[in-house]
């Protein structure tokens, strides 16, 4: 079971929907069995790339300042992985 909602996760029924920016730091988890759990860095990196074309470099920046504060939470404390 994962840590439960955290910042941004949006409730859907009695679950909850990962915010874009969780979604992005769990997929840059490094440990045991990452290779089948995340996209890895490659996806996140191209991800982040469309997501400056589409939206915007302030969006992206966006995204930093709030990953900054989430990883504080989900326990990386800002270390990339």
């Amino acid at each position: 079971m994962g840590l439960g909602p955290a910042l941004n996760d949006t409730p859907y029924g009695k679950l909850f929907v990962s915010s874009e920016v969780r979604r992005l730091l769990e997929n840059l988890y490094s440990g045991r069995d990452a290779a089948i759990r995340t996209m890895g860095r490659a996806w996140v990196e191209s991800h982040l790339s469309r997501l400056c074309t589409l939206r915007g470099e302030y969006k992206v920046n966006d995204l930093r300042d709030i990953a900054r504060q989430l990883s504080e939470i989900l326990g990386s404390n800002g270390k990339p992985c």
